[in-house]
């Protein structure tokens, strides 16, 4: 019988066809598929936000390891001679859909911005989108650099503020991330020009939205990744000082 996902994300659920690939990490929280394109689906533990490109189950229900087969359709995941079912799971929207002009501001974050990253944007206006891209864009370590982490909080604050940058910002990512960065920071900064974006992140542009209160979402964008969060945090609250002034 196959394991049942608990929740997903709409964008796993519309898949066209069927594709092939490899699980390429894994961790007690995590398990990464990588397939064609490159394109990604995470399998994430349950008490996990989701990402556009995820899922959550009982990882501790899977035995398959780093490098194992993975196919995946929009009902399932195959992972060797394993199969999660993807249709049971509660579906989830990864699309931004919601207004403009929040009635909030976030304050300072409370951890400092890293050093990388203050080098970098010393060096460029904050509101020069193409200057941004390139000093943040696949700047730091990991499967998503914080530059990368940075510049989609930044996004998601001009998103919501209507700002004028906002489709030169867009125009930079599309045309430098996939060469630029690591595939899957590439792909979450193209995901986010179309408005898809972390749970984490929605739920602060919510609250900014004035839908709920704004430092439980702050928390829980604290607790994404090792250090993800708080480059984000760092980029909304940036986005928004910006926009405010454009």
């Amino acid at each position: 019988m196959p394991l049942a996902a608990l929740r997903c994300s709409r964008l796993l659920l519309e898949r066209a066809r069927a594709s092939a690939g490899i699980v390429r990490a894994r961790s007690e929280r995590s398990l990464l598929c990588e397939l064609p394109g490159p394109s990604f689906v995470w399998l994430l533990a349950p008490a996990l936000s989701l990402n556009p490109r995820a899922a959550t189950c009982r990882l501790d229900a899977l035995s398959c390891e780093v490098g194992a087969e993975v196919r995946c359709t929009a009902a399932w995941l195959e992972l060797g001679a394993q199969r999660v079912s993807l249709l049971e799971a509660e579906p989830w929207d990864p699309r931004w859909r919601g207004g403009s002009a929040p009635t909030a501001t976030t304050p300072p974050p409370e951890q400092p911005l890293p050093a990388e990253l203050a080098r970098a944007l010393a060096g460029c206006a904050l509101d020069d989108a193409d200057a941004l891209v390139t000093g943040l864009l696949g700047l730091g370590a990991g499967s998503t650099p914080a530059g990368d982490d940075l510049l989609l909080g930044l996004r998601a604050a001009w998103r919501l503020r209507g700002a004028s940058q906002l489709p030169a910002l867009d125009a930079a990512v599309r045309a430098r991330a996939r060469r630029a960065t690591a595939p899957v920071a590439a792909e979450m900064l193209l995901d986010a020009s179309e408005d898809r974006y972390p749970e984490a992140v929605q739920l602060v542009l919510a609250a900014l939205l004035a839908r709920s209160s704004l430092p439980p979402a702050l928390l829980r964008l604290r607790e994404l990744g090792a250090s993800s969060g708080v480059a984000m945090e760092w980029g909304i609250h940036l986005g928004l000082r910006v926009s405010a002034r454009a």
